[in-house]
């Protein structure tokens, strides 16, 4: 997963800048550009928002039900005591499975959140500075 989070993390920049950027063509050329260019803009803007909102989501759902199936072993019976202080100890080892990068970014469901909010944020920030 080391490979996967490296590409997560360029991915994002690169999906954000790109969005961002035909936000800003939209907005500052909207008196020169023509309809069918402001739709092909918006609608690449739009679709790559989508796309990588999913693939963020999809990141969240698989640590979810990582830390989900960790939480789940505490309901395990077992047979004798040296079965359970086994299991004990093995649970504290397993962290769960994450996609991104080791101690710079884990991606979690709120990671898409983030991304939406900072999408809009930007795009104001462009708005108001023209």
């Amino acid at each position: 997963m080391c490979i996967f989070g490296i590409i997560t993390i360029i991915g994002q920049a690169m999906v954000t800048q790109f969005v961002l950027y035909c936000n800003y063509t939209l907005l500052r050329g909207w008196d020169n550009l023509e309809v069918v260019m402001k739709c092909f803009i918006a609608i690449v803007a739009f679709d790559m928002t989508v796309f990588w909102s999913l693939t963020l989501e999809i990141c969240g759902r698989f640590y979810l039900s990582s830390t989900r199936l960790l939480k789940s072993w505490k309901l395990l019976k077992f047979r004798n005591k040296a079965e359970a202080k086994f299991m004990r100890k093995f649970k504290r080892r397993c962290r769960p499975l994450t996609i991104g990068f080791e101690g710079y970014r884990k991606i979690k469901r709120l990671c898409v959140l983030k991304f939406i909010s900072n999408l809009v944020k930007t795009s104001v920030q462009a708005l108001l500075a023209l």
